[in-house]
Protein backbone atom coordinates (compact mmCIF):
# COMPACT_ATOMS: atom_id res chain seq x y z
CA UNK A 1 0.00 0.00 0.00
CA UNK A 2 1.33 3.20 -0.78
CA UNK A 3 0.05 6.48 0.31
CA UNK A 4 1.17 10.10 -1.55
CA UNK A 5 0.15 12.97 -2.58
CA UNK A 6 0.60 15.68 -6.25
CA UNK A 7 0.72 19.08 -5.84
CA UNK A 8 -1.24 21.16 -8.19
CA UNK A 9 -3.05 24.32 -7.87
CA UNK A 10 -7.13 26.02 -8.73
CA UNK A 11 -7.37 29.05 -10.68
CA UNK A 12 -4.15 30.68 -9.34
CA UNK A 13 -0.85 29.87 -6.95
CA UNK A 14 -1.55 30.18 -3.24
CA UNK A 15 1.05 33.27 -3.35
CA UNK A 16 -1.42 34.61 -5.37
CA UNK A 17 -4.86 34.23 -3.26
CA UNK A 18 -6.05 37.17 -1.20
CA UNK A 19 -7.34 34.98 2.46
CA UNK A 20 -9.30 38.13 2.86
CA UNK A 21 -11.40 37.87 -0.55
CA UNK A 22 -14.06 35.10 -0.38
CA UNK A 23 -14.00 34.56 -4.16
CA UNK A 24 -10.56 33.02 -3.53
CA UNK A 25 -11.68 30.93 -0.27
CA UNK A 26 -10.94 27.62 -2.79
CA UNK A 27 -8.16 28.68 -4.93
CA UNK A 28 -4.25 28.39 -4.29
CA UNK A 29 -2.17 25.01 -3.34
CA UNK A 30 -4.76 22.02 -3.89
CA UNK A 31 -3.49 18.16 -3.06
CA UNK A 32 -4.36 14.84 -4.79
CA UNK A 33 -4.02 12.16 -2.10
CA UNK A 34 -4.00 8.66 -3.61
CA UNK A 35 -3.56 5.45 -2.03
CA UNK A 36 -2.79 2.74 -4.47
CA UNK A 37 -1.14 -0.74 -4.28
CA UNK A 38 2.30 -0.56 -4.56
CA UNK A 39 2.62 -3.85 -6.24
CA UNK A 40 0.17 -4.26 -9.23
CA UNK A 41 -0.42 -0.29 -9.30
CA UNK A 42 -4.18 -0.11 -8.89
CA UNK A 43 -5.55 3.31 -7.41
CA UNK A 44 -7.71 2.03 -4.34
CA UNK A 45 -9.06 5.76 -3.46
CA UNK A 46 -8.52 9.38 -4.33
CA UNK A 47 -9.41 12.69 -2.47
CA UNK A 48 -8.32 16.19 -3.78
CA UNK A 49 -8.17 18.90 -1.46
CA UNK A 50 -5.49 20.43 0.73
CA UNK A 51 -2.75 19.42 2.61
CA UNK A 52 -3.57 18.93 6.07
CA UNK A 53 -4.34 16.54 9.00
CA UNK A 54 -8.11 15.91 8.11
CA UNK A 55 -7.90 14.81 4.46
CA UNK A 56 -4.90 12.82 5.58
CA UNK A 57 -7.14 10.89 7.54
CA UNK A 58 -9.84 10.55 5.65
CA UNK A 59 -8.04 9.08 2.36
CA UNK A 60 -6.28 6.44 4.97
CA UNK A 61 -9.67 5.86 6.65
CA UNK A 62 -11.20 5.50 3.12
CA UNK A 63 -8.93 2.98 2.13
CA UNK A 64 -9.35 0.76 5.18
CA UNK A 65 -12.96 0.49 4.82
CA UNK A 66 -12.30 -0.75 0.87
CA UNK A 67 -9.85 -3.05 1.91
CA UNK A 68 -12.34 -3.98 4.60
CA UNK A 69 -10.02 -3.21 7.84
CA UNK A 70 -7.44 -5.95 6.06
CA UNK A 71 -3.93 -4.41 7.37
CA UNK A 72 -1.69 -4.81 4.05
CA UNK A 73 1.83 -6.14 4.18
CA UNK A 74 3.48 -3.32 4.05
CA UNK A 75 2.99 0.37 4.22
CA UNK A 76 4.66 3.75 2.52
CA UNK A 77 4.25 7.14 2.28
CA UNK A 78 6.29 10.14 1.67
CA UNK A 79 6.57 11.01 5.66
CA UNK A 80 3.72 13.66 5.52
CA UNK A 81 3.50 13.56 9.19
CA UNK A 82 -0.21 13.03 9.23
CA UNK A 83 0.34 9.63 7.69
CA UNK A 84 1.71 7.75 10.83
CA UNK A 85 -1.14 8.83 13.41
CA UNK A 86 -3.77 8.66 10.74
CA UNK A 87 -2.61 5.02 9.79
CA UNK A 88 -2.22 3.53 13.36
CA UNK A 89 -6.05 5.31 14.05
CA UNK A 90 -7.04 3.22 10.88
Amino acid sequence: MQFDEKWDFVYKKEKHCDENDPADAHCGDNWDHVALDAETKPVLEVGNGKRTEKNTEQLVQKTAARLQNRVPRLITSDAHSPYKKAILKA
